[in-house]
């Protein structure tokens, strides 16, 4: 697993693989094919090894070969991973010594007429492509536009294309796949790097992998290359899968169905702990889909659904499998218009369950009601365990009632750690004087109140010395 999540993984390809100096190609028009490169053109293993401190960045190439004898003849390709480049090192404040260690088969691969030297390493080189299109620790640029007039087939009907795009969409981070022509429209280079990092596919079984490639996709060889092909991934997932820890989908344009593809796959990765699918409009279906699939997971301790569109009957999806589903420690919930109706199936779920650590409901419509039903958890649990509660519970339009009610709670705790967040409610002086003597236990406490208007002179005396509260007291007029 090391292999495809560290940086020495990565290193471990030098030899087969020939990763090109992305300062190099910002000066070419034309790609070269290995044997072609000038010395200075391939980083060594040495310059590129952690110590050296150098500002590298990791970047595999997946793009669709425009001839049989050079992969981009007239640099199409090569002009709008130039742009790319260049965007990146501007978002990186025009960092002059930013750098891209780039893998480009047709020049990092020795092509055409080899020795038995460079074919044995062209062999092993197309097999160990796979550690840069999944690693974690390097980008994955899909660069699917074609030239106006190709006549080939398109990159999602290609095989070796759609195998590379399947990788990168396994492990790595949302931020770290990015769709070179993603909203591009008619300018090629008219990306917006957000923009650029969404879409990816559901991860694939191998079994899933074999069908799509033997009944949908193309090859130039397919007796040949379609065997290749399903043994690089086949090595890939069968290396990573079951290690897999992490598994971060954010922003890859989501819905319910492609939710229905992850539970179905989920159990492949037997130690799953983090699961974020966040900013994917899943809705109320695909809360619904994986709250079931939920129910009988025994890995995942941390779950991200923020910006999902979960709503009150997510939520409620959500509440009945945390009532069977003792693992998940963290759950974020932030802006899902979660209402007093879903507030209320969480915390019946969260009543008496030692297991919770972390609940993210910032951005939702909680208000007074909903901020009672969380203090009567608050209530409930105490004294029936001893941890850390992170409750995020801003911008929800809590005031001074259901500020009194947290107050309450949390006077009587003396068991729970609780760190409370209600930045961006409306909540007064009475409802912030409320936790001013809400600390049984020294230490126990943090409150996070923002602004609060109106105080009068006694009240910010009084606020201003409880070193548990944070907030900006505004004066009376």
């Amino acid at each position: 697993m090391e292999k495809y999540t560290t940086v020495e993984g990565l290193l471990s390809t030098f030899g087969s693989i020939a990763p090109v100096r992305g300062s190099y190609l910002l000066n070419e028009t034309r790609l070269k094919c290995r044997q072609e490169l000038p010395k200075h053109a391939v980083w060594t293993r040495e310059e590129l090894e952690p110590e050296q401190g150098r500002c590298v960045l990791f970047v595999a190439l997946s793009y669709r070969w425009l001839s049989k004898e050079h992969s981009d003849p007239d640099g199409f390709h090569l002009n709008i991973v130039q742009h790319m480049m260049r965007r990146m090192m501007e978002e990186d404040d025009g960092d002059a010594t930013m750098d891209f260690a780039m893998f480009i088969d047709f020049s990092s691969l020795f092509q055409g007429e080899r020795t038995q030297e460079q074919n044995d390493l062209f062999q092993k080189g197309l097999r160990e492509s796979n550690v840069w299109y999944a690693s974690t620790q390097a980008m994955s640029w899909l660069q699917r536009r074609l030239p106006h007039g190709f006549s080939g087939a398109a990159y999602e009907d290609s095989g070796w294309c759609f195998c590379e795009a399947a990788i990168s969409s396994a492990i790595k981070s949302s931020f770290y796949r990015c769709d070179l022509s993603q909203d591009a429209g008619e300018d090629a280079l008219g990306l917006n790097f957000r923009d650029v990092t969404t879409g990816r596919m559901v991860p694939l079984t191998p079994e899933r992998m074999g069908q799509i490639l033997d009944n949908d996709k193309n090859f130039t060889n397919k007796k040949e290359d379609g065997p290749k092909v399903k043994r690089i991934y086949q090595e890939f997932f069968a290396a990573t899968a079951s290690e897999t820890t992490s598994l971060d989908f954010e922003r890859s344009g989501w819905h319910a169905t492609h939710v229905g593809d992850l539970v179905e796959i989920l159990p492949w990765f037997s130690n799953l702990q983090m699961l974020s699918l966040t900013e994917n409009p899943i809705g109320v279906a695909g809360a619904q889909v994986l709250a079931s699939a939920l129910k009988t997971n025994s890995t995942i301790t941390s779950l991200g659904l923020s910006d999902c569109g979960v709503g009150d009957g997510g939520a409620h999806a959500l509440a009945e499998a945390l009532k069977v589903n003792h693992t998940i420690k963290s759950l974020d919930l932030d802006k899902n218009s979660i209402a007093v109706e879903g507030t209320h199936a969480l915390t019946d779920a969260l009543k008496d369950r030692p297991t919770m650590e972390e609940l993210h409901l910032g951005l939702n419509r909680v208000g007074d009601e909903g901020a009672r039903a969380i203090a009567d958890v608050l209530k409930s649990n105490n004294g029936t365990y001893s941890t850390m509660f992170n409750l995020e519970l801003w911008q929800n339009g809590i005031g001074d009632g259901g500020a009194l009610a947290l107050a309450a709670a949390l006077k009587g705790n003396d068991t729970i750690s609780v760190d409370l967040n209600l930045l961006g409610n409306d909540i007064g002086e009475a409802g912030a004087l409320g936790f001013a003597d809400a600390v049984p236990v020294a230490g126990r406490v943090v409150v996070r109140l923002g602004t609060v208007l109106h105080v009068s002179s006694e009240g910010r005396r009084v606020l201003g010395a409880c070193r548990h509260i944070t907030c900006d007291l505004r004066p009376a007029e």
